[in-house]
């Protein structure tokens, strides 16, 4: 029983680790493709759709963008993109309660406003891969980078982890303990009596 709850732990580390691993070749992906997207030409897009949600972390929140462009000869390409605006405001959980709709509708229309004017860099070898230019310009690929490696190193260490518990600890040779004989007084015989 206790070397099967052992398999099922590893197990789940295993797959965590593998989810995070994968996350961390997706990210880092995005970042070479952002380093790429600095030599593609400028293109004109269409805003399709711009929407604008809070994303909460621990202890705060910030804004988060949905985009939808069209792009390209009789604007038949299409590209969405998901992104946190560097100008958001942060949030507390206490400021979040106490903001009025009028107040986050201003804030979103002034996103996607600043979204209609936007270009896009699109590969000229293949017009299906696009990435918005002011993500190229403001050198997002960094902060890809650093998540790669976070998911990376994590990934790594949580399979280490789970290989480690499958193994168990490793055992310790029991070492016998020498007996010092001791050496008995010999008999007294008769003649040692009188």
């Amino acid at each position: 029983m206790k070397f099967l709850f052992s398999c099922l732990r590893s197990a789940i580390l295993s797959l965590f680790g593998l989810m995070f691993l994968l996350i961390g070749v997706f990210v880092f992906h995005d970042a070479v493709t952002l380093l790429q997207a600095r030599n593609w030409p400028m293109v004109a897009a269409h805003l399709d759709r711009c929407t604008a949600q809070l994303r909460y972390s621990k202890n705060d929140a910030s804004w988060q963008m949905t985009a939808d462009f069209s792009y390209g000869a009789g604007l038949a390409q299409h590209f969405e993109d998901i992104w946190s605006p560097d100008d958001s405001p942060t949030y507390t959980r206490s400021q979040v309660d106490l903001m009025s709709a009028s107040e986050a509708s201003a804030l979103i229309k002034r996103f996607c406003d600043r979204q209609v004017a936007a270009t896009l860099r699109v590969s000229p070898s293949d017009a299906t891969r696009a990435r918005r230019s002011e993500a190229v310009d403001n050198g997002d690929w960094k902060g890809d980078l650093g998540g790669g490696v976070v998911c990376v190193l994590m990934g790594v260490g949580l399979g280490a982890l789970a290989w480690s518990l499958l193994r168990g600890k490793p055992k310790v040779a029991a070492t016998t303990r020498g007996n010092t004989r001791v050496r008995e007084p010999a008999p007294r015989t008769r003649a040692s009596r009188k």
